[in-house]
């Protein structure tokens, strides 16, 4: 016979009626916080992941999707770059200010042009005040004009102005456009009649000029790789002078950048890190805080953002610094490592970036604010 406390629990039970049953499959039980780490079940494994980094799964393949007529397809060249517990920069990425509570966007990396465009190892980049990008394109010896809108390339200088190999290009306050050419071993002014004048070349003592920029004031600056300086000229090339050598720590100058208050940024990849120099021309360290000793283009966006292209480390990335020089982010390109070169930071904070990876692979990505 049943005693008394075993009819009453037998009562409470069939009260409460059947336990649920927890419904499992392979990746485990989908119960309240069956990922063990507080995450919601249904939310997307990349928003649960700590980092930015993009998996292996997202990336696309390194070699160009081939198609029957061997064009290179974009459909699927992009990316979504989630890390929403990384903190960003709310006003234009790259103020003073960083408020370390507000998650960055998702970042979108997506393939916009390739060489059938007509991209034959692209490099440095200005933006004119039409909104269009100068784009120095070495292999075809010149700079294009590219419409981000439209996806166009139309040329705008070349061979017959005396293009042979351009670096990198920069505007004036007066709206002439400075080119500096490593193969030619000179820098070119354009102005805008469309004048087209050699105001510094391998007689003024250069070897390979890499990167230009001008200061707000009209101030030309020149870094030259193979001779080591970095040199500051009036804006027709007088009053030449050298600003930063090896005393100053310059080994292997490469990409140039001015900001509104009239100091320039340098990358140098052989000391693997970026220089600063100031309005009164002194030079300082600004960042040695590389993931690798590779910088190469640079960028100063209009609040103050610095931003440079890095060719080492694991991936090759695009890296943000605050205006004292702390390194506050690292976003991962899907590209082989060592095959990024210029870049040009947009109004809206998107970027577009310049990749030259193989004899056959041109590239132009854009990356979202």
């Amino acid at each position: 016979m049943l005693n008394r406390l075993t009819w009453i629990w037998i009562l409470l039970a069939a009260c409460e009626g059947p336990q649920p049953a927890v419904e499992t499959d392979v990746d485990g039980p989908r119960g309240a916080d069956a990922l063990g780490d507080g995450s919601r079940p249904d939310q997307p494994t990349s928003q649960r992941d700590s980092g930015d980094t993009i998996s292996d799964d997202d990336r696309p393949d390194d070699r160009p999707d081939a198609s029957t007529d061997g064009a290179l397809s974009l459909s699927d060249r992009v990316i979504d770059d989630e890390a929403p517990d990384q903190a960003f920069d709310p006003s234009d990425l790259g103020s003073d200010v960083q408020t370390a509570d507000v998650p960055r966007p998702p970042r979108r990396i997506e393939l916009l042009l390739d060489a059938e465009a007509g991209l034959n190892v692209p490099d440095g980049m200005a933006r004119l005040p039409d909104g269009r990008i100068l784009l120095a394109n070495e292999g075809t010896s010149q700079i294009l004009a590219f419409d981000v809108a439209a996806l166009t390339l139309t040329p705008f200088m070349g061979r017959a102005d005396g293009l042979i190999a351009p670096e990198e290009v920069a505007l004036g306050p007066d709206g002439s456009v400075y080119v500096s050419d490593d193969a030619a071993g000179a820098v070119f002014r354009r102005l805008p009649d469309g004048t087209v004048a050699r105001i510094v070349s391998r007689a003024d003592g250069f070897e390979s000029p890499e990167g230009v920029t001008v200061r707000p004031d009209g101030t030309v600056f020149v870094a030259d790789e193979k001779a080591h300086i970095i040199a500051a000229m009036g804006p027709d090339g007088s009053n030449l002078r050298t600003v930063a050598g090896a005393a100053e720590g310059v080994f292997a100058p490469e990409g140039l950048a001015a900001g509104r208050d009239g100091s320039v940024f340098a990358t140098d990849d052989r000391r693997g890190g970026v220089l600063k120099i100031d309005p009164q021309d002194r030079v300082s360290v600004f960042s040695s805080v590389m993931v690798s000793p590779l910088p190469e283009g640079i960028c100063i966006t209009d609040a103050g953002g610095i931003y440079t292209t890095d060719n080492g480390g694991a991936a090759s990335a695009v890296q943000r610094f605050s205006a004292n020089g702390e390194l506050l982010e690292r976003i991962e390109m899907p590209v082989p490592r060592g095959s990024l070169a210029g870049l040009m930071v947009l109004p809206d904070g998107s970027m577009i970036v310049a990749v030259f990876v193989s004899r056959m692979r041109h590239e132009l990505w854009r990356v979202s604010p």
